[in-house]
């Protein structure tokens, strides 16, 4: 059974882009505040998304919640068209899984209708990837019923599981076990019954970053929820392993471009 709410609305479309990539191409991955759905029209894409790792083919999608980190390049000896939207929508839960969906022929029909629709409008009126919010309320219309009707037909895709793929699962499933704390590269690896060397080649491959950068984003990521909650500096500092407030502090501002008590009070006031 689907965990997406099949009938919603979309509050924004924050992004639009339409990517044609050769065989060279890496995206090294972000976080955003939006929700995001990728669909490949042609080709296949090898995408990383949190603690899964899974390629994507032609006429399929995936969606993917807002603040988990994701990255893709494409798969060996392949090209690949993309579409990426990220929209916000107050309805759907955050479950922290992505979805990975197979279009029948009638949703792909109705993708593609919305998109040349689209397409059209964003010439005629110069909209650029990051003005995507005067987007006219057809193409929201449209998106929403898309992802109603691949959602409520959830054809499933399995996930990668080579022997890289599970250990870089079983990092990731160690890491947000003891985000508590702090966690030498070599405890991670022996966890996960690999050398170090190896634990961080896998993280290359897969997250573009070290180990000790993507486990610092885990922490960052879920010191962002505490402040939502109202919680202290000093208590999230703690909660996190931080070996200091000011650590704390120093690491989400270089990271976020503001102080944690600047994001804490913002959020709040937009209550």
């Amino acid at each position: 059974m689907s965990i997406f709410i099949h009938d919603f609305s979309l509050s924004h479309i924050q992004y639009f882009n339409h990517y044609f990539f050769d065989s060279a191409h890496v995206f090294y991955g972000h976080r955003h505040d939006t929700w995001e759905i990728n669909v490949v029209l042609d080709g296949q894409l090898e995408v990383t998304y949190d603690d899964t790792v899974f390629t994507l083919k032609a006429n399929q999608a995936f969606i993917g919640e807002p603040n988990v980190f994701h990255r893709n390049h494409i798969a060996p000896g392949h090209t690949a068209e993309l579409i990426v939207i990220h929209f916000t929508s107050h309805e759907l839960p955050l479950l922290y899984l992505s979805q990975i969906f197979a279009l029948s022929d009638e949703n792909l029909i109705l993708f593609k209708l919305a998109l040349s629709d689209f397409e059209q409008f964003r010439v005629k009126h110069q909209l650029t990837s990051h003005t995507i919010d005067l987007a006219p309320a057809s193409f929201k219309k449209l998106l929403e019923v898309f992802i109603g009707r691949i959602v409520k037909e959830s054809v499933a895709i399995p996930y990668s599981n080579t022997k890289e793929t599970l250990i870089y699962n079983q990092a990731v499933a160690y890491m947000k076990e003891n985000l508590h704390r702090s966690c030498p590269i070599l405890e991670i690896a022996t966890a996960c019954c690999v050398c170090s060397t190896t634990l961080k080649n896998i993280f290359r491959t897969y997250t573009g970053q070290g180990v000790n950068t993507f486990f610092m984003n885990m922490k960052l990521e879920e010191s962002k929820r505490y402040l939502q909650q109202n919680n202290t500096l000093s208590t999230i500092s703690e909660r996190l392993g931080f070996t200091s407030q000011a650590y704390f502090s120093k690491s989400f501002k270089k990271a976020y471009g503001c102080s944690p008590l600047h994001y804490k009070t913002q959020y709040l006031k937009g209550l």
